[in-house]
């Protein structure tokens, strides 16, 4: 069963007779928190009336101030507050207050004295926890018509939304520029409840501890993460301050001390173009993204915020932001079916994309692998060619000198051979050298003496010597 509330009493009118209405509109408090606190039981009128002030359709649970000076003008909560007076309606007119098609007995002018001090609210951690108490319940119901639904039907933020970005993005933002340094949006990001687990760049430290290599890793961390989604920004170059200059010992700077001093104090690397900076455009973007994809974790980032950094002043009204957590039910209820699946085709997209490029990777590691192959292969070959080829010229190397060897031992031989021959026919021509002395000496001797002897016919014939 649905909580009921007691009807809250009012200024300067009656209270209301019906016994399931509730109205709470008083002249001395801004009529930002008029709102009605009714049992869902009661039957809901059917007519529905737009806005004349921001030309929206004024839900039927919300209320519906009617103009009695005007002909046919309607004004919405949010609009009587922030927009009182138009070109043909002044905030001077009387109105009468209409809920769910009943007309409240209010007889209430609107003026606009500054809001009452709000007591202080403790910082909690807002979760996603379906259960809610009945304080919950009474504080969504009372912040619900201050904030109205923060997504519009064009899939954009509503104008207090806006101005609740703008006012987040001018916190953070040092000297009112018009992007977020990286150390600032990491701050951001820890005001509404991210830990370094679910966002790894906050688990570098944004004080002067953080060395070069660091900040440059987060540089290059939240770039990549801006074109994930994709995100305005722009990309300019870090700069670092100069190191300290090296300190003199005795009026002097020793060379032990420009070494300690370069240790000490390294030359910082630059990364051309590699710091992003979130443009305000940019941070919407994010937040429009989260409102389409997880309203859920959307509406408990918010509230982080607004605790974390209560009270923040709306720019356009100059009044502070209510301080109550954001009702669930300003945000839509589910997933945005089309940004999901957008979302889901530009996973599968970039997913195809990843495994071409895995493929194409994985071919350029195989023609790789096989042009190694390949070039070792031919490698190979032509070592065992070189090898090959010093292999032959060693044989045909040792062939010639064998050949050499045989052919000088030939000539050696015939060498050795041609003088023993000479020494052969030498000795043979001594012989018969001698023979012919030997028989010419004979011969004289047989002339000389005398005796017989055997002529050339085998006769023997004494001849006489001469002496």
């Amino acid at each position: 069963m649905p909580p009921h509330f007691e009807p809250l009493k009012t200024v300067g009118s009656p209270q209301p007779q019906s016994p399931h209405v509730a109205v709470q509109l008083e002249a001395t408090i801004d009529t930002r928190c008029l709102y009605l606190c009714t049992d869902l039981s009661m039957p809901v009128a059917m007519d529905t009336f737009t806005c004349n002030s921001c030309e929206q359709e004024i839900p039927v649970l919300r209320a519906r101030l009617r103009c009695l000076a005007c002909s046919d003008y309607d004004s919405c909560a949010d609009c009587h507050v922030t927009k009182p007076s138009t070109r043909a309606h002044s905030s001077n007119h009387k109105f009468e207050v209409y809920m769910r098609g009943i007309k409240l007995d209010v007889d209430a002018k609107r003026e606009s004295p500054p809001s009452p001090p709000k007591a202080p609210l403790q910082k909690q951690n807002y979760t996603r926890a379906s259960g809610a108490t009945t304080s919950d319940t009474a504080s969504r119901v009372s912040a619900e018509p201050y904030w109205g639904m923060l997504i519009t039907s064009g899939k954009t933020p509503s104008p207090i939304l806006s101005r609740l970005i703008a006012a987040i993005f001018e916190h953070f933002a040092s000297d009112s520029a018009e992007v977020l340094q990286p150390n600032e949006f990491c701050s951001l990001m820890m005001a509404a409840g991210r830990s370094a687990a679910d966002f790894p760049p906050l688990q570098i430290p944004m004080d002067e501890s953080a060395s070069a290599a660091d900040l440059h890793r987060l540089d290059a961390w939240l770039s990549n993460w801006y074109q994930s989604f994709p995100l305005d920004h722009r990309t300019t170059t870090r700069e670092f301050a100069p190191p300290p200059p090296v300190q003199p010992h005795n009026g002097r700077i020793r060379f032990r001390d420009q070494l300690l001093h370069a240790v000490l104090h390294p030359t910082a690397p630059i990364a051309p173009d590699g710091l992003p900076l979130l443009s305000r455009q940019g941070f919407e973007q994010y937040l429009m993204s989260l409102a389409m994809e997880d309203p859920s974790d959307l509406s408990t980032r918010l509230n982080n915020i607004l605790l974390a950094l209560s009270p923040l002043t709306d720019g356009e009204t100059g009044r502070p932001f209510d301080a109550r957590p954001i009702p669930r039910t300003c945000l839509p209820s589910s997933p945005d079916p089309q940004v999901m699946r957008a979302r889901m085709l530009e996973k599968q997209e970039k997913e195809r994309e990843q495994q071409e490029q895995e493929m194409a990777r994985r071919h350029r590691a195989e023609e790789a692998a096989r042009e190694r192959q390949e070039q070792q292969m031919a490698l190979q070959q032509q070592t065992q060619q070189i090898a090959l080829q010093q292999q032959q010229a060693q044989q045909i190397a040792f062939q010639q000198q064998q050949a050499q060897w045989m052919a000088f031992q030939g000539q050696q031989a015939q060498q050795m051979a041609s003088q023993g021959q000479q020494a052969q026919q030498a000795a043979l021509q001594r012989m018969r050298n001698n023979h012919i002395v030997n028989m010419n000496a004979a011969e004289a001797r047989a002339n000389c003496v005398g005796g017989w002897r055997v002529d050339a016919y085998g006769n023997k014939v004494y001849h006489p010597g001469y002496f």
